[in-house]
């Protein structure tokens, strides 16, 4: 037979013949709510609630002392066992991502830009530090060739910068690092440092007019600092646009 005991932050002796034992819930007020466990004089350590014990010969006088005088619980003696799958008290599901934009780490960037006589390139730009790319879509107001690049700085032939990507959590500090910047090009797309330092095409992409692209990231991309990761089009008067999910 099993039973349940109460105690308090004095602790209690208990006559009970067991074998089995378990700390079934303690509360200390947020403090230690560990209690040491005799049994007929014999230490059998520190328990939390939850743990249980079970003895291969029983005892008779149990002897339970709280850690923390605030502390107050039950625990339940006797032969046998007891299993519960219950879930006692406030149960909190982690929202990881959640977590990470209470944490202020996580931003929201977009740009757009065309030229009349020039390809383009847009892009961000990890100025100070490496940026971590969730989610990118990309699209162009005209059908043409979208090209995939990446550079050691930022463009040369500058158009300026787009507003500072925005805190997720909103009404908070914008990113410090992570910077979408555009330039204008020579040919279709940034093959020379001319256009953009340490140019390099990851890919090509065959853009239809007015239609936003997402590019699919099994695992985050990584941006490291002072590096550049962008899209170019492949004819003059035509835009390229992006909007992002970043975090730094």
């Amino acid at each position: 037979m099993l039973q349940t005991f109460t105690f308090t932050g004095a602790g209690r002796q208990i006559n009970a013949q067991a074998s089995y034992f378990k700390y079934e819930s303690g509360s200390a007020g947020g403090a230690d709510e560990s209690v040491s466990v005799r049994v007929d004089g014999q230490a059998l350590g520190e328990y939390y609630p939850g743990d249980s014990v079970r003895l291969p010969v029983a005892g008779v006088l149990w002897e339970i002392t709280p850690a923390n005088a605030a502390c107050a619980g039950r625990v339940r003696l006797g032969v046998g066992q007891v299993e519960s799958s219950r879930l006692v008290g406030n149960v909190k599901v982690i929202d990881q991502s959640a977590d990470q934009t209470m944490a202020l780490s996580q931003f929201v960037a977009m740009n757009s830009v065309q030229d009349a006589t020039k390809g383009v390139i847009v892009g961000l730009w990890a100025q100070s530090k490496q940026m971590i790319i969730r989610s990118i879509q990309f699209g162009s107001n005209a059908t043409t060739g979208i090209a995939l690049v990446t550079g050691t700085g930022r463009p040369i032939n500058g158009q300026g910068t787009a507003p500072v990507p925005a805190n997720k959590m909103v009404g908070s500090p914008a990113a410090a690092s992570a910077l979408p910047v555009s330039g204008t090009m020579a040919g279709a797309h940034p093959t020379t440092s001319a256009d953009l330092p340490g140019a390099a095409t990851i890919g090509y992409f065959s853009a239809q007019a007015n239609i936003l692209y997402r590019l699919e990231l099994k695992s985050p991309l990584i941006v490291p600092a002072g590096r550049f990761f962008g899209f170019s089009t492949g004819a003059a008067n035509a835009s390229v646009n992006f909007i992002a999910e970043i975090e730094e």
